[in-house]
């Protein structure tokens, strides 16, 4: 019997200083130059597609067709590729490499992502960490605008993954920085964990249903008794 344990990148493993940011800048100069991004711009705890709808209502002072949103994605995803190379402050938090490590060695863990981001641009910031070899499925933003759905689909993938065996009373926790992740993981029934490498504070989480929030995972050994206490 396996507990799924799913992870938020953005905030939570990691920061890729502006990274993102950088590519939407470029691909709005692509497909509407002299376009900006909107003044309140924010893309904490939100999904790609949002973001693009946001991006693309802005621009265009209409709701953008779906082949503009496309359009609006390639340029992102092409320029997201250079920006992200070029962030040199691109920083995995303390702790996150050992934490990840020994949930993966872990045979009653199934280590799984659920991310607003594109998969293509999640498994590149994975990548970059050096840590995309431990997560072997995931929920991302090209599979759903929601965050819950994002998560259903990320868990529907880890069952199939251990063969369709069901978890039992082992319900699964959700790791994240946003009180998004923390609603999606309430309405998926699973235990939610925050942290506050993200910005949010402990109270805004609290309020969106996190059940413990960390500082951070600089000690790991914290999360791995939580995770001795949930099995028993």
């Amino acid at each position: 019997m396996k507990r799924f344990i799913l992870f938020d990148i953005d905030g939570t493993l990691l920061r890729t200083r502006g990274a993102g940011s950088h590519a939407f800048t470029r691909a709005l100069a692509d497909v509407l130059p002299g376009a900006s991004l909107p003044a309140s711009f924010s893309p904490h705890g939100r999904t790609d597609p949002d973001i693009f709808r946001e991006i693309g209502e802005h621009i265009y002072s209409r709701p953008a067709t779906d082949r503009e949103l496309t359009t609006l994605a390639d340029r992102y995803i092409h320029h997201f590729q250079t920006t992200l190379a070029e962030a040199k402050n691109f920083e995995v938090f303390p702790g996150i490499e050992k934490l990840v490590k020994e949930l993966h060695a872990d045979e009653k863990v199934a280590l799984g992502i659920e991310t607003g981001n594109l998969e293509i641009t999640a498994r590149l910031k994975l990548k970059r960490g050096a840590l995309d070899h431990f997560f072997s499925f995931g929920g991302f933003g090209s599979d759903a605008p929601d965050r819950s759905e994002i998560v259903r689909i990320a868990l529907e993938r880890g069952l199939n993954l251990v063969g369709g065996k069901t978890q039992g009373r082992l319900s699964p926790i959700i790791i994240g920085d946003s009180i998004q992740d923390m609603k999606a993981a309430k309405s998926n029934g699973a235990f939610a964990v925050g942290v506050l490498t993200g910005g949010a504070d402990q109270g805004a989480l609290k309020k969106a249903g996190a059940d413990k929030v960390f500082t951070d995972f600089s000690s790991s050994s914290e999360f791995l008794e939580l995770l001795l206490e949930l099995v028993v």
